[in-house]
């Protein structure tokens, strides 16, 4: 497998890949042109922050199977897109925790102390001792927005330093955030309370711009604000009127909206900034600890089927459970048979299912069906990451849900389909690791959902099956299986017959043609 590395990964990544039998190359500072003359012929791309990976450069990465990024951070990916393609975006979550911790710590101690400025001022030849005058931690506030790995690391570290811990994280449970000895609270009374501010939370359309003109006129007449997490969360332009009118006394900054920002940006006049250039989690131990642990998962991956540290794919993980294999199996089918049978593309698809072990896999089964209903028309690559994300651009709807214990069947997977006064239902379970359909609307037969397989539906009455025998005798056809049931005595009955070999297209017309039947049609599973 063909792996193409960039931005400067530590080579021990090349190391454990290699070890692992795959082939690497080496694009380190990559220009754009020549990334996408090499993008084409990668099945795995390794990046760190500086290389963007956007939609147009994916269109042309036609072998691409996983983007591993060497690091936390994904905002340089366009996950969206590759998710539409069906490609993993994996990550290597808390490789650079510690590191980004202690910078924050780092970047809140030189703040207090002002200590960045007196060091420009002492070289400058000045000796400006009342003009340094900084505050002491010890007995204050410290607010942290995002209470995950890294805002637990600044917590501890911090209180060490005598400093109260109020958080907001809105994902976080109060009983949690209780074992660290810190109150979470509101995001504006957060700002509100806290001497100093640190955040940090992800980008994304939630946070973006999070921290504006009418949240620092929350916050404290000089407060101190670090942000080491992503660009763009601070309004940079809001933060440099707060500190030229003192609101915020000290701000420390290791992200910024453009990186590198704009030789205009005000921030870097600004006396009461801390600069640093996206380096906190820029230490040796963490580059390599990243480098070697997102090597590991891709190996990991494809030798074992296991997905960790994938943020496009959560559900997938459950697929590698060998016990939901033929389940996915038939979800898959069920979702084919949907689409054959009516021909059309739907717009609400609904799942139920009956069963303690299956509700656990609900997730799953979802991108399973639509990977069956959408596989048969669709020309773009479907699998379990780029189902849920083309059903949506086509429209289609999934309903999921959970009904009752089923008499006959101790797990039950069922597919509804069409508007309500045309609703298709199909059915099926597992025996023995083997798929079975056991029921079609309120036909109960029981087939296997492969190969060919002729489904008619005809009047209840004598020669129908007859007929059909006849015309596949005539057509040199082999019955394989056949199953076969009716409502009422007399009314209508449905009948499946699984053919040996591969039956021609018109098949399912001529059956439809016989008397007594009323439809046909032919599965190619």
């Amino acid at each position: 497998m063909n792996v193409l590395v960039t931005d400067n990964i530590d080579p021990e990544c090349d190391r454990v890949l290699k070890a692992a039998g795959f082939s690497v190359t080496r694009a380190d500072a990559a220009s754009p042109e020549k990334l996408a003359e090499l993008v084409p012929g990668a099945e795995v791309l390794l990046v760190r922050s500086t290389t963007k990976i956007e939609a147009p450069l994916l269109s042309e990465a036609r072998r691409l199977q996983l983007i591993g990024r060497a690091g936390e951070g994904i905002d340089n990916i366009d996950v969206d897109a590759a998710t539409r393609l069906g490609i993993i975006v994996m990550n290597a979550p808390g490789a650079n925790t510690s590191s980004v911790a202690e910078h924050a710590c780092g970047m809140l101690l030189a703040a207090a102390r002002r200590i960045t400025a007196a060091d420009a001022s002492l070289r400058a030849g000045n000796w400006e001792k009342k003009n340094f005058c900084g505050t002491e931690l010890r007995g204050k506030t410290l607010g942290i927005i995002g209470f995950g790995k890294i805002g637990r690391e600044v917590s501890r570290r911090m209180q060490s330093f005598g400093m109260s811990i109020m958080a907001f994280d809105p994902m976080v449970p109060e009983e949690y955030a209780a074992r660290f000895r810190i109150r979470l609270t509101g995001l504006d009374e957060l700002l509100q309370r806290s001497d100093a501010v640190t955040i940090h939370a992800s980008l994304n359309d939630a946070t973006r711009n999070l921290i504006d003109r009418d949240r620092f006129r929350k916050m404290k007449d000089g407060v101190l604000l670090v942000n080491c997490a992503r660009g763009g969360i601070v309004n940079e332009a809001d933060l440099a009127e707060a500190l030229t009118g003192g609101k915020v006394g000290m701000a420390a900054l290791d992200v910024f909206r453009d990186e590198p920002p704009a030789p205009e940006s005000p921030l870097l006049d600004s006396p009461n900034v801390i600069l640093t250039p996206h380096i906190a989690g820029s230490t040796k131990e963490a580059l390599k600890r990243a480098a070697v642990q997102i090597a590991e998962q891709i190996v990991d991956w494809k030798r074992n089927g296991r997905y960790n540290g994938a943020v496009n794919a959560s559900a997938i993980e459950l697929a590698s459970d060998p016990a939901i294999r033929p389940w996915l199996e038939l979800a898959e089918k069920l979702g084919a048979m949907t689409a054959l049978e009516n021909n059309r593309k739907e717009e609400r698809v609904s799942i139920a299912v009956s069963g303690e072990f299956l509700r656990k896999f609900t997730p799953v089964l979802e991108p399973a069906l639509l990977k069956g209903l959408l596989g048969a028309s669709e020309k773009t690559k479907i699998n379990y990451i780029s189902a849920s994300a083309i059903a949506e651009e086509q429209g289609i709807t999934v309903e999921t849900g959970s009904t009752g214990e089923h008499p006959d069947y101790s797990n039950l997977l069922c597919i509804s389909s069409g508007p309500p006064e045309e609703e298709r239902t199909i059915c099926g379970t597992v025996f023995e690791e083997t798929p079975r359909i056991v029921m079609i609307d309120d036909y109960r037969l029981e087939f296997r959902p492969e190969g060919c397989v002729l489904l008619y539906r005809n009047q209840d009455r004598p020669g129908v099956l007859a007929g059909v025998a006849e015309l596949l005798l005539r057509k040199n056809i082999n019955v394989a299986a056949l199953s076969l049931s009716r409502r009422e005595r007399n009314q209508t009955a449905m009948t499946a017959i699984a053919l040996d070999g591969m039956a021609d297209e018109n098949l399912a017309r001529e059956v439809s043609a016989l008397d007594g039947v009323l439809s046909a049609i032919l599965f190619r599973l």
